[in-house]
């Protein structure tokens, strides 16, 4: 909790970072295996390890606790333990170098096991992503999500997402792809993705991955999003929307996207497109051009 508090992850903008490292040095001590050899002998060490300048046990142990979670997602009977690690030691996410992609990946490679847990995905979120929403609060995670999030437990479950919900996570998208929205601050060379656009689409799918509905449900109110929402799109902007759902709907796992599959079979099925009535074509009327 010392590191926690008195580091940031984003050395580069402090002029002073080297000092507070080596005062966490100077207050908790690290031996590597040679000295420790020595003091087990109970013998006098001459032997001078070289200063650690950057890194610490902590910061080290986070590849190791990536590790951990994942194969903890894989035994569902140690759930509570994981829960536990995850109350103590998810402070150190703050520290990360890709919070946002390793949530992203675990999320996506653990969709099944997960899926009928959305109160291990919401503090898994909570632990990953919990010290970034006041840094660039909109950019990482919705409010309406911030929102579910902080809902007590036995509450937390009710939550079903509304038809604006999903409106809102697109127009996001889209703003960012057209450079209308108005991105924080950020030295590109420190961060995490190489672009607004990229950060944007991958947290948007981090989020839907967690919300507690199933994939399907997810699935058809992102299709909404055209086919009922079009009436708050604006008419020269519905091909770049149409673009970004297609993009979240490819980022997601396989439960998401073959629902578009299913849509789209049962529009080509339904009686009013087998037997044509109208004059124009589906081709004439869907000529955005």
């Amino acid at each position: 909790m010392n590191l926690y508090r008195k580091n940031s992850p984003q050395h580069w903008k402090q002029s002073n970072w080297h000092e507070k490292h080596l005062a966490f040095h100077r207050k908790y001590p690290e031996k590597f295996s040679p000295e420790g050899i020595l003091e087990q002998a109970a013998g006098s060490s001459s032997l001078q390890s070289l200063p650690v300048y950057f890194g610490n046990v902590c910061l080290r142990f986070l590849p190791v606790f990536d590790i951990v979670i994942h194969r903890f997602l894989e035994l569902p009977p140690v759930t509570k333990t994981l829960e536990t690690l995850l109350e103590h030691l998810g402070c150190l996410y703050k520290f990360h170098d890709r919070p946002v992609t390793y949530l992203y990946n675990t999320l996506h490679y653990y969709e099944k096991k997960l899926r009928d847990r959305p109160l291990l995905k919401r503090k898994l979120v909570s632990a990953v992503l919990g010290t970034m929403l006041d840094k660039t609060r909109g950019w990482n995670l919705s409010d309406a999500y911030i929102s579910y999030m902080q809902q007590q437990p036995e509450g937390g479950l009710l939550w079903t997402p509304e038809l604006d919900y999903y409106v809102k996570l697109i127009r996001r998208i889209v703003e960012t792809m057209s450079s209308s929205a108005q991105y924080p601050t950020t030295n590109w060379r420190f961060n995490e993705f190489p672009n607004p656009a990229a950060h944007a689409l991958y947290v948007t799918c981090v989020e839907l991955m967690a919300v507690p509905v199933l994939p399907n449900v997810v699935a058809n109110s992102l299709l909404d999003v055209i086919t009922k929402g079009y009436t708050v799109i604006p008419s020269a902007q519905i091909q770049l929307w149409i673009n970004s759902v297609g993009l979240v709907m490819a980022a997601l796992p396989d439960s998401f996207w073959t629902v578009l599959q299913e849509r789209l079979v049962e529009v080509l099925s339904c009686p009013k497109l087998t037997n044509w009535p109208y004059r124009n074509s589906p081709f004439q009327l869907f000529n955005f051009s």
